[in-house]
């Protein structure tokens, strides 16, 4: 599974536009970013596990899971436990970037222009 654009310019990892985080589902039902499942940028092998070696050419900006192995996903809102993730992506928050973000209209632009795309 990754998570990408076709712009290539743009680190996704660390830009002044947003941000791509993993959220886990406490217990009680309230998201809270992950703090051991990361992101990392993918290699071509990484998605060629899900793709044809030429559908790879289509996905230059990709991230991937850093360590599968820390993700653990079961149940759901029938059972009594559950561990789940999402992928949010949010915009640039001044009080975690350690740049300067840019003026929302940039960011919005940037969405109007590039294509966001999710691989399962």
């Amino acid at each position: 599974m990754f998570i990408g654009t076709t712009n290539t310019d743009i680190d996704l990892l660390d830009n002044p536009l947003f941000s791509i985080n993993v959220y886990e589902v406490t217990e009680e039902w309230a998201p809270k970013i992950s703090e051991t499942i990361k992101l990392k940028q993918c290699t071509e092998d990484d998605k060629k596990r899900f793709l044809t070696d030429a559908a790879v050419l289509y996905y230059p900006n990709a991230l991937c899971f850093e360590d599968k192995s820390k993700i653990s996903l079961y149940g759901n809102w029938f059972d009594q436990s559950f561990k789940n993730i999402y992928f949010s992506i949010n915009a640039c928050n001044p009080d975690t970037y350690k740049g300067k973000c840019v003026d929302p209209s940039v960011t919005n632009q940037f969405f109007k222009e590039n294509i966001i795309y999710f691989v399962n």
